[in-house]
This record gives C-alpha cells, sequence and structure tokens, in this order.
C-alpha cells in the first residue's frame, strides 16, 4: 500500500500554521514532514526547527532536513516531536559519520519526550 505524506516547506510563520492546520484535518494523515533549508545546503531559508512550537504528538512527524550540518539539529527536532529525520548523504562530509549518526539518532528515539498537552 502506498503512503501518502504532505509536505510542509514554509519560511513564514502563519503560512505554517495555516498549512499545519489544513493538513491535519485530511482524514487518512498519520505522518506530516516538514522541510528545513539552512539557506547554505540550498539557495532558500525555511523557518527553523527552533522557531516550531511542540508538534501535535497524534501525528509522526518528519523533519526533511535540507541543511549542511544535520547532526546539529538532531536534538531540537526531537525536543518538538519530529519521530523521523531526513538528511541528504552529501551534506555528511565524513561518509564514516553516518553509522555515529545513526546511533545518535537511536539515542536520541529513546530520549523521553516533553510532556505535551493539546
Amino acid at each position: 500500500m502506498a503512503i501518502v505524506v504532505p509536505a510542509i516547506l514554509e519560511d513564514d510563520w502563519d503560512n505554517f500554521r495555516n498549512k499545519q492546520e489544513a493538513i491535519i484535518k485530511i482524514p487518512g494523515v498519520k505522518r506530516i514532514q516538514v522541510d528545513f533549508s539552512d539557506g547554505q545546503f540550498t539557495s532558500h531559508k525555511d523557518l527553523q526547527i527552533s522557531e516550531l512550537d511542540i508538534l501535535n504528538p497524534a501525528f509522526e512527524w518528519e523533519a526533511h532536513l535540507m541543511v549542511n550540518d544535520p547532526r546539529a539539529y538532531f536534538f531540537e527536532a526531537k525536543l518538538v516531536g519530529f519521530t523521523t529525520v531526513l538528511f541528504h548523504f552529501e551534506a555528511i562530509k565524513d561518509k564514516n559519520e553516518i553509522s555515529k549518526l545513526a546511533e545518535e539518532l537511536e539515542i536520541l528515539r529513546n530520549f523521553p519526550q516533553p510532556e505535551q498537552t493539546f
């Protein structure tokens, strides 16, 4: 079965919130992707993870990192409620670091979530 994951790419907080509110009303949506760009890996800079509120835990959230240093975003992504982090292979200079990144993500996966109320 194919899985459709709506994605949000925004540099404006109000537009982000409007898209988020529209997506969570779509029946059957369980997972939402949010794209982040640092303006270096790509020419466009979007909202940053640090600008987000805690995400609605009723959904699985994916952070798509189009950034030069994905590792720098892992902890913040976890804190706001992302359960999956996607990054570009070419953003990792030392390819031996990929297994270390996977270990870090596994550690973060077991990090307790902050109290969330919605």
